[in-house]
């Protein structure tokens, strides 16, 4: 029962992030737990150099990533639970993007984020 609620939670929440635009998700279990990683693209899918990728749980930040020239982030040592995704240009400057997901996700898939601006 509790594997059949996960599996409608991660649809509804994979069709929730397609409507938002981002395009897929991930955790991959580890030593120090699950991992969030991905790429940050622009609107025409082009990696964003340079930018944090933020983990936030409420408002205390527990980890962040500067993504590479190929736009790739990395932040491990996550715990399973609820956070909000940041992306900003600057630590302080305004959100780019900011969405809650669920850990733990889909395992062997990345997050994705794919800007509007």
């Amino acid at each position: 029962m509790d594997r059949l609620r996960l599996v409608l939670r991660l649809v509804a929440f994979t069709s929730f992030l397609a409507c938002l635009g981002a395009s897929a998700v991930a955790q991959f279990p580890g030593k120090s737990g699950p991992v969030l990683m991905g790429r940050v693209l622009s609107r025409t899918s082009q990696p964003i150099p340079s930018v944090w990728v933020m983990v936030f749980d409420g408002t205390t930040l527990k980890s962040r990533s500067l993504t590479g020239d190929d736009g790739r982030y990395y932040i491990a040592r996550l715990e399973n639970r609820r956070y909000t995704i940041v992306v900003r240009k600057e630590l302080k400057s305004q959100n780019l993007f900011s969405r809650v997901v669920t850990l733990p996700l889909v395992s062997g898939t990345s997050f994705d984020i794919k800007l509007s601006q």
